[in-house]
């Protein structure tokens, strides 16, 4: 009778498991071993194989150190939640589960009890209603127009950022507000819609609401209920702004009544005309500027006031004008004189008697095409000397890459002492070098062959159809033409480097290159060179000026060796005390003759214009590499012991010991030749001068011993 009961038992929760929707797994040490028929079939495998299989066999794997976990804390007697896993079908297709569990006993022995229920098509509609919802949202936020709902006591449940943009509020400020209140705060609309939608009316309208500042909003309104499953819940309106449209229809309507005003007032010439061209009217301008009078014009039609050679209007551009009711076109009319203006005509549709008729407004655009002409021309030019620029320059190297061009050669030029010029003269000086400089280029050159200038000071050739050869012939020619060209003190010279391209495979660029690398070994080379060109020609010139001899600059150089010996110099800073004697007052080559050579003393003007030559040197002497070493001592050769020099009033041991020197040993020579209108004194007399001023102008130790030295 026991037995019969607990089978009885068993087969009664076999058929109670077996019924179930869910999936039913019973395990012992993580096996199968028992699963229920929602299993077999949801699994799609038999009873055999789940029955034989670990239960983390059919989870993805993702999952299992969530089973592990739950599994021994409810071995350890603890509470565990539901939890969501995926079980993997024979099949593969992924099921989405909540597991619930516990712990029984089977065979005397633990044992888990396991409860799947399948929620996949839960998961898969929620998924939709998210999707669903994500595109309400996104398609609420990002709609053009303002859009509001609200209840059925008409209080806002959401506004979108439109909204926000178009009226003002914020969503955390209108949300649970009236909504007539909101978008009528002071009262002034007569009648509100929402009553309307809410009775199950749809509303469109146009009509004025108010901003959170109070400012009028003309909006086109479309209002309509909310209804879910046949009951209004509430309604939403989609205001679209139409303030812009508004102001354009009024303006339109002013623009009529001020019609003949603008008219007869403009600075334009308009006329008005038949949709065949036939002339109706036309204002004084208009007859002003073309030479007509207006009743010449009235029996004229628009086509006789086009340029000849100006093409009639294309078919399309008339359907536009008829569609749009308005275009704008550039065109070339001619006056009762024949002569040729370009115009910009804005061309529209107009009622005028009540007929349509077209309104050209004719503005007289001679001086904007200049402007554009020049434009073009100084994107494909250099403003300074009038080459071609760079930007010409790569354009015309890739058109004239062809094989009908070889051989092609380019010259690269690079203007030698520019930096030097502009240090010296300013950078209006080395501005005319440049511009000479091309000058010289353009004569060297062909008319065919393409010169620019390269930037800052260099210059580019693109020579078609030129071999090695010849183009060596053009450097002689630039090489020579240069020497004639400079005006003194300024020599124009330029190193050149040069390559040729004879065969189409190659490479342009590489030849670019080519060019440049000889460019830069010529200005290794002739740099130097040009320098001191110019540094000489800079000498002679100040000579010539000042009118200092050359005798003068032997009698410093001597005093200057001497005084340099007596004191122990090393022999490198008797280099450069003998080169100093030479450059100290080259900054003076700057500025004007009458001051430079001028024999009697100074005006205070004149002598605070004349202290900026040191500065000049400083920069002439910095350009040069070969006299870097005295450019400081050329900067300070008119500082005082004392600090009451110039230009930086440095004193006694932070002027340079050879600006100290060239001080004492220039002071004495102008005072023994009678130099700004002194009469000469004698070499006693003006070491006693030159005494008086140890400590205050002079270093008083090198004063002693130049005195000691002349004794």
């Amino acid at each position: 009778m026991v037995r019969e009961l607990t089978n009885f038992k068993e087969q009664l929760n076999n058929l109670v498991l077996s019924s179930l929707p869910d999936l039913v797994i019973i395990y012992q040490d993580w096996k199968i071993i028992f699963v229920n028929q929602s299993a077999v079939e949801i699994m799609g495998y038999s009873y055999e194989e789940l029955t034989v299989s670990n239960i983390l066999d059919f989870v993805d794997p993702k999952y299992h150190p969530a089973v592990r976990s739950n599994v021994l804390q409810r071995l350890s007697g603890e509470e565990v939640e539901d939890y969501e896993i995926e079980i993997i079908a024979k099949t593969g297709e992924r099921r989405t589960c909540i597991v619930r569990g516990k712990m029984i006993t089977m065979f005397g022995r633990p044992a888990g009890l396991i409860v799947l229920t399948d929620i996949t098509q839960r998961k898969k509609a929620e998924e939709v209603v998210a999707y669903q919802k994500k595109t309400f949202e996104d398609l609420f936020e990002n709609t053009p127009d303002a859009t509001v709902f609200f209840d059925m006591k008409q209080h806002v449940v959401n506004i979108n950022g439109q909204f926000t943009k178009i009226f003002g509020y914020q969503r955390e400020e209108a949300t649970g507000q009236f909504l007539n209140l909101l978008i009528d705060p002071d009262k002034k609309v007569d009648e509100y819609v929402a009553p309307k939608i809410i009775a199950g009316e749809t509303v469109f309208l146009e009509t004025t609401r108010y901003g959170k500042e109070g400012q009028e909003i003309a909006v086109m309104m479309r209002g309509f209920p909310l209804t879910i499953n046949g009951k209004i819940l509430g309604g939403y309106i989609i205001y679209t702004d139409i303030s812009k449209r508004k102001k354009a229809e009024l303006a339109l309507r002013e623009s009529e009544q001020k019609f003949r005003m603008i008219f007869n007032s403009t600075n334009d010439g308009i006329i008005i005309r038949t949709l065949d061209g036939q002339i109706l009217e036309a204002n004084q301008v208009f007859c002003q500027r073309f030479g007509y009078s207006r009743e010449e014009l009235l029996q004229m039609n628009i086509r006789q006031l086009r340029a000849p050679d100006f093409e009639e209007w294309q078919p399309e551009q008339m359907k536009k004008l008829l569609n749009e009711g308005q275009i704008t076109i550039e065109s070339v009319s001619k006056t009762k004189e024949e002569k040729h203006i370009p115009v910009e005509a804005n061309i529209r549709i107009i009622e005028y008697q009540g007929k349509k008729v077209i309104l050209n407004v004719i503005r007289d655009i001679t001086e904007r095409k200049r402007v554009e002409e020049e434009l073009i021309y100084l994107s494909f030019h250099d403003k300074l000397t009038g080459l071609y620029n760079r930007a010409f320059f790569e354009e015309e190297l890739k058109r004239l890459n062809t094989d009908r061009q070889l051989p092609i050669s380019l010259i690269i030029g690079d203007v030698n002492g520019l930096k030097l010029v502009n240090d010296a003269f300013g950078h209006g000086t080395g501005d005319k070098v440049l511009a000479a400089m091309a000058k010289v280029l353009k004569k060297s050159c062909r008319n065919e062959d393409i010169i620019c200038r390269w930037g800052g000071d260099e210059f580019a050739i693109i020579l078609p159809k030129t071999g090695e050869e010849d183009v060596r012939l053009v450097c002689r020619r630039i090489q020579e033409n240069c020497t004639t060209a400079g005006e003194a003190p300024i020599i124009l010279s330029i190193s050149l480097g040069t390559a040729t391209k004879t065969l189409v495979e190659e490479d342009m660029d590489q030849t670019l290159i080519k060019a440049e690398n000889g460019m830069y070994r010529s200005k290794s080379l002739e740099g130097k060179q040009a320098s001191n060109l110019v540094i000489a020609a800079m000498q002679k010139s100040l000579g010539e000026k000042s009118g200092e001899t050359k005798e003068h600059r032997m009698r410093l150089r001597d005093y200057a060796i001497n005084l340099g010996q007596f004191l122990g110099l090393a022999a490198h800073q008797l280099e450069s005390l003998e080169l100093l004697t030479e450059l100290h007052d080259i900054g003076k080559i700057a500025f004007p003759d009458n001051i430079i050579g001028k024999n009697s003393p100074l005006t205070p003007g004149e002598e605070e214009l004349l202290q900026g030559h040191c500065e000049t040197g400083y920069r002439i002497a910095k350009a040069v590499p070969e006299f870097f070493n005295i450019a400081e001592e050329i900067l300070a050769h008119h500082e005082s012991h004392d600090g009451r020099g110039y230009p930086r009033g440095l004193k006694e041991a932070e002027i340079p010991l050879l600006s100290r020197i060239l001080a004492i040993i220039h002071r004495y020579d102008d005072l023994l030749m009678g130099k700004h209108g002194q009469e000469p004194i004698t070499s006693k007399e003006a070491l006693t001068e030159i005494k008086k001023s140890a400590g205050g102008e002079f270093d008083p130790e090198l004063v002693a011993s130049f005195a000691r030295l002349l004794a």
